[in-house]
């Protein structure tokens, strides 16, 4: 759809769940997590191609970086990161194909590529990764917390990544996290800023912050008005937009989903916001995590 809300159309009528969503570099193309194979979906033409459906582990993430010439792996506890190219990928029959000369970064015991990693973003100039890992939480035992690590990749070698960043941390003020550390959503501009909601309700939704890594500084937006709840918020591609689901957790009435499209430089002015129009009957589940992916502009 166009950000306004017109021109909504489906592009795939299958009913199966899909995640991950990413647009193919500069492309009208999708890339999409289904099940366990990585599809890609042509929106000009609406042809479904497999491009990777590995037979032997489960896939958690599946990201090619802005430039298109390299992509990212994980299978939950392991990491790839090397060159991409489509006709190498749709040969791939399994995990153990990843294992080439075409391989920067595997994942090996005891380094930061064999963490239990959900998910991760890209940097702009593919040069770092911020990966949502599961940790031990120190403070209860055999409970896990998840956390967002910033490394630079750029050496390749799985034993001596950098570590720049690593958030949330102690000192943070989160108030859900600190209950249930969970971090459902999150995004990142590609530079300094990332954007992440915490779990307050069911399904994932709850308050809204941002994480500035130049200043170490987070603060909470939640602007609509101050309320709850957010997931799924998403950088524009230019850094200056955000984009967000919301559902009023404050109202005595029906929880109904909105999306919003705002511009960085206006929230905490005091001022309202409109949400996207939105058909009606648009979420059939109510809860349902959108995960939207935004395209550059095209004339």
């Amino acid at each position: 759809m166009n950000i306004d809300g017109s021109n909504l159309h489906a592009l795939t009528d299958d009913r199966r769940p899909k995640r991950n969503l990413q647009w193919f570099a500069e492309t009208d193309r999708l890339i999409y997590l289904v099940a366990e194979q990585v599809e890609i979906l042509d929106t000009n033409s609406g042809d479904v191609d497999v491009l990777f459906a590995p037979d032997d582990r489960k896939l958690s993430d599946f990201r090619i970086s802005p430039d298109g010439l390299h992509v990212a792996v994980s299978f939950g506890n392991e990491i790839f990161v090397g060159k991409f190219s489509e006709e190498r990928y749709r040969q791939l029959k399994s995990s153990t194909d990843l294992f080439s000369e075409e391989t920067c970064l595997i994942s090996e015991e005891n380094t930061p590529t064999a963490s239990l990693i959900k998910e991760f973003r890209w940097s702009n100039n593919g040069q770092k990764m911020v990966w949502l890992e599961n940790v031990p939480d120190n403070s209860m035992p055999n409970q896990i917390r998840q956390v967002m690590k910033l490394y630079d990749i750029t050496t390749c070698a799985p034993a001596s990544l950098s570590l720049l960043d690593e958030f949330p941390r102690t000192g943070m003020n989160l108030d859900a996290y600190s209950r249930n550390p969970i971090i459902p959503a999150f995004d990142w501009d590609g530079d300094s800023q990332f954007v992440f909601n915490t779990e307050v309700t069911s399904l994932g939704w709850g308050d809204l912050y941002i994480y500035n890594t130049d200043f170490r500084t987070s603060s909470t937006l939640n602007p609509v008005g101050g309320h709850c709840c957010y997931r799924d918020a998403r950088w524009s591609p230019d850094g200056l937009y955000l984009f967000f689901a919301f559902q009023d957790n404050d109202t005595k009435a029906q929880v109904t989903t909105q999306f919003y499209y705002i511009a960085m430089s206006n929230i905490g002015t005091g001022q309202e916001f409109t949400p996207i129009p939105l058909p009606v009957d648009f979420f059939i589940v109510s809860g349902e995590a959108p995960q939207p992916a935004l395209h550059r502009a095209t004339k």
